[in-house]
């Protein structure tokens, strides 16, 4: 995948997360893409499978992404791991 097309849909995640996972807490569009992308580049997401995830395996993973990614270090606090990174950093594989 180019890195154009995992923006596209990365912008797609971050819309159904904006209905879906911050519609209530008025959290802004750009923080969610800044913290969807910088979690991609310290652990790969299956971006398209998130994208069409179930509502709950979605909601984990955007509202955990927000919840533990840490802006400051850049690196994911409280041992969290995406339900959609990709095998390598997924032991199960999901």
């Amino acid at each position: 995948m180019t890195p154009r097309e995992e923006t596209k849909i990365m912008f797609k995640i971050v819309d159904r997360a904006m209905l879906e996972v911050f519609s209530s807490i008025g959290e802004k569009r750009i923080n969610v893409l800044m913290d969807l992308d910088n979690t991609h580049d310290i652990i790969p997401l299956d971006l398209p499978r998130l994208l069409t995830a179930p509502t709950p395996d979605f909601v984990h993973d955007m509202a955990g992404i927000y919840r533990h990614f840490n802006r400051q270090t850049m690196e994911m606090d409280g041992c969290f791991l995406p339900r959609y990174a990709l095998p390598a950093h997924n032991q199960e594989g999901v």
